[in-house]
C-alpha cells in the first residue's frame, strides 16, 4: 500500500456532538488519538483529514470557525508529537448545495494526493461512518472502520461498501496500518 492515511474528523479523531463542533472549546480528542498520531509520525506516515462540515452551509458555524478548529486540532497534534499534513473539509449541506467535495466523493482525497504527490489508491481511509468507507473503497484504498463515533451502534455487514478491517479505536487503526506496511 503506502504510508498515507486519510482520516475522518468527528467521531474518529474527536467526540462528535449532536449539533456539531463549532469552537475549539467544544473539541475533545477521543482517548489515545494523540498516541495514534505519534505512532504514525514515528513510522513515517503522512496523515490527512477529510471531513464533511455541513454546519457551514446550515449557518450553524462559519467557515472561519471550522478553519480555526481544524488549525488548532493540527497544532495540538503537532505539539503532542504527531502530525497532520493538511485538513480538508466540505462546507456544503446536501439539501442546500450540490457539490463534488462532500464524502463519499473522492474530490478532496484526490486534491490531497495531487498537492502532496502520491497515488491516492495507495492510502488507507479511516472513519466511523459508511461514507468514509465508501470514499476509500471507491478510490481502491484499504479501509478501516473505527468503532467510535457513529460506528458504535452500526452493522457494517449491512453497508454497500464494507470495511476491509474493523478496530476499536484510532490507536488500534494506527497499529494495524503499521503492521500491514511492515508486511509489504
Amino acid at each position: 500500500m503506502g504510508r498515507y492515511i486519510f482520516l475522518d474528523r468527528d467521531g474518529t479523531i474527536n467526540r462528535e456532538l449532536p449539533n456539531y463542533v463549532k469552537t475549539w472549546e467544544e473539541f475533545e480528542f477521543l482517548p489515545d488519538v494523540l498516541d495514534a498520531f505519534r505512532l504514525w509520525r514515528s513510522e513515517g506516515f503522512k496523515c490527512f483529514v477529510v471531513s464533511n462540515q455541513s454546519c457551514v452551509d446550515r449557518k450553524i458555524a462559519s467557515e472561519q470557525a471550522v478553519v480555526d478548529v481544524m488549525n488548532k486540532m493540527c497544532a495540538a497534534v503537532e505539539a503532542a508529537g504527531g502530525r497532520i499534513e493538511k485538513a480538508y473539509f466540505c462546507p456544503h449541506a446536501p439539501e442546500v448545495t450540490k457539490c463534488d467535495c462532500r464524502k463519499p466523493s473522492p474530490a478532496l482525497f484526490q486534491q490531497a494526493a495531487a498537492e502532496f504527490g502520491f497515488d491516492v489508491s495507495r492510502a488507507y481511509s479511516i472513519g466511523d461512518m459508511e461514507r468514509d468507507i465508501q470514499a476509500g473503497a471507491d478510490l481502491g484504498q484499504k479501509t478501516i472502520l473505527v468503532r467510535t463515533g457513529k460506528a458504535v451502534n452500526c452493522d457494517p455487514e449491512e453497508w454497500k461498501a464494507r470495511p476491509d478491517y474493523v478496530v476499536d479505536d484510532l490507536l488500534a487503526a494506527a497499529g494495524l496500518t503499521v503492521e500491514l506496511e511492515k508486511r509489504n
